[in-house]
């Protein structure tokens, strides 16, 4: 019963489809044919069909209508400078945003005892050098 439910349903998804295609004359013979066959045993579909033809009919009897003022501008608007400089910041600003991800990605270890790493830290406050290893000698050596 549900099996015989859904071929219906693809049948009149096909039928209607078909439909369409007869109204704009891309129906093939075959198919022309069983759309027909498909008509006469399904009130829904014959009921689409004939709304459909109505609806094309009338779109195609109608006159149609010039606009009373041109849609698309006579030339394109200039771009302006402006527009350019914010267009090279929001580049810029892209491009160090990328590098501070890129970076923060590559130093992020998860955290220590002081909590998550922002990585910010590695780019403002590089460590610095460890200090230089002296030795201490006792008195009274000199090397």
């Amino acid at each position: 019963m549900a099996g015989e439910l859904l071929d219906l349903q693809r049948g009149c998804a096909r039928a209607r489809e078909w439909v369409s295609l007869r109204l704009d004359g891309e129906l093939s013979e075959l198919e022309r044919l069983l759309l027909r066959r498909h008509l006469a045993r399904c009130e829904g579909c014959r009921a689409f069909a004939e709304r459909a033809r109505a609806t094309a009919e009338l779109m195609r009897s109608t006159p149609q209508q010039t606009p009373s003022r041109g849609l698309v501008p006579a030339q394109p608007a200039p771009v302006g400078r402006r527009f350019r400089y914010r267009l090279v910041a929001l580049a810029a600003a892209v491009s160090v945003g990328a590098a501070v991800g890129s970076v923060v990605a590559l130093s992020d270890d998860g955290g220590g005892p002081a909590g998550p790493s922002t990585g910010i830290d590695v780019v403002l406050n590089p460590p610095s050098p460890p200090p230089p290893a002296t030795t201490v000698q006792p008195p009274g050596e000199n090397v």
